[in-house]
């Protein structure tokens, strides 16, 4: 596949900025310094050392266009078991937010349209595409010392070869305290393409799990910025389950003292499946702390990729950061690429990092074998506690969603 591919699907996403442009809502000055962006860069090829592990030229021969936002839906979505009793939801299907299948905490949470302040995010072509398209989303805005709850927000998509620019604006105010359920689902062919500016005030605390299970044949990129104040925490847990194209990136700067960030994440992936997680933490301010646990199973041909920096501004003095990577490989035609960083300009810093790849230890297998247990659950067995491992220490009100959702997809694949 020629990089040509990229270079037509970039002439064509500028073509259609500028007929769409007129019916796009505030700020234009964003959504045009974002094309101006993208035109300059383009989809980037694999030269471009960011995407050196990710081949864009499959999403780029696809012309997704945006979906017709006029009919509103017919049926509610089919939400697995440990989300469906979330009753404060905030729902967008097709790319549209559906008030008539959301419940949402009304004092705090407005459509895009009717606050649609936000800032370019050039830096990632993904996410200037977002910038120039975006057309609804969640703006959630927790005053000082508020307690949110707990909020599912459901991205499902329906419509064949669309493309959905969602924009989420979360901003948390000094002490407040959100836990944040996100589920991206949907059927046959479709790009999901959000980016979600986070800010978090003084001693602020976001838990934020993003389940991500859109379809074999869909694609998925999702954008995360966040900026913490002194004090702030922000811990988040992504599971990738059965999605053919997902590229995941984070870009988490930990601005004020005292700031943590904890990400930890398991990409589930088989048959032709590709999961890219793309990860930035910067230190940018003293005693600041970050954690990166992140678990790949890879069966069948799939790929993995993770890019992980922990980056250290002269500011970051006495900052903790660790970063671990573990691939498991259930097949020989599996594939997983690992690449670490430290970028460090402070000297009084702990930062450490490690990756491992490997096979199911056969001596466990045998053992579980010896007493008894048949091969394949055996090695349901093995995975499962492998998996487990991306989410130790993670809080505990994540903590049972994301066992019954990784059960979930255990079943599904024995």
């Amino acid at each position: 596949m020629s990089e040509d591919v990229l270079e037509r699907r970039r002439a064509a996403l500028l073509e259609r900025f500028t007929t769409r442009r007129a019916a796009l809502f505030d700020p234009l000055a964003a959504r045009e310094e974002a094309a101006r962006a993208f035109a300059a860069s383009g989809l980037p090829t694999r030269k471009v050392e960011a995407f050196h592990f990710t081949d864009l030229r499959p999403l780029a021969a696809y012309d997704f266009d945006l979906p017709d936002r006029s009919a509103a839906p017919a049926t509610p979505p089919d939400l697995p078991a440990p989300l469906a009793a979330l009753a404060a939801r905030v729902v967008f299907v097709d790319g549209r937010f559906a008030p008539e299948f959301s419940a949402p905490p009304a004092a705090f949470f407005a459509p895009l349209a009717e606050a649609p302040a936000f800032l370019p995010r050039t830096a990632s072509p993904l996410a200037a595409i977002n910038t120039m398209f975006a057309e609804d989303g969640m703006v959630l805005t927790l005053p000082e010392g508020t307690a949110g709850g707990t909020l599912l927000l459901l991205h499902e998509a329906r419509t064949e070869g669309a493309a959905f620019h969602l924009r989420h604006r979360i901003v948390l105010g000094a002490g407040a305290r959100l836990v944040l359920i996100e589920r991206a689902q949907g059927r046959g062919r479709h790009w999901q393409n959000p980016v979600y500016d986070v800010s978090l005030g003084a001693g602020a605390r976001l838990l934020l799990l993003r389940a991500v299970a859109e379809g074999e044949a869909a694609f998925h990129t999702a954008s995360l910025y966040a900026e913490l104040g002194a004090g702030a925490a922000l811990e988040c847990a992504l599971l990738l389950a059965g999605t053919g194209f997902a590229r995941n990136e984070l870009d988490l700067r930990l601005q004020g003292e005292g700031a943590e960030a904890r990400l930890a994440a398991a990409q589930l992936l088989e048959g032709h499946e590709f999961g890219d997680l793309t990860a930035v933490i910067t230190h940018a301010a003293p005693r600041t702390t970050s954690n990166q646990r992140v678990k790949n199973v890879i069966d069948g041909e799939a790929r993995a990729v993770f890019q992980g920096r922990i980056a250290v501004t002269p500011a970051g003095q006495k900052t903790d950061g660790y970063q671990k990577s573990d691939s498991l490989l259930l097949s020989p035609r599996a594939e997983s690429d690992t690449k670490p960083e430290l970028e460090i300009f402070a000297d009084d810093v702990k930062c450490s990092h490690g990756a491992t790849v490997g096979a199911i230890d056969e001596e466990a297998l045998f053992y579980l074998r010896s007493r008894g247990i048949p091969l394949e659950e055996a090695r349901a067995l093995l995975v499962g506690a492998f998996i487990e491992g991306a989410w130790e220490g993670v809080s505990e009100e994540l903590r049972p969603l994301l066992d019954a959702l990784t059960a979930e997809w255990r079943e599904g694949v024995r």
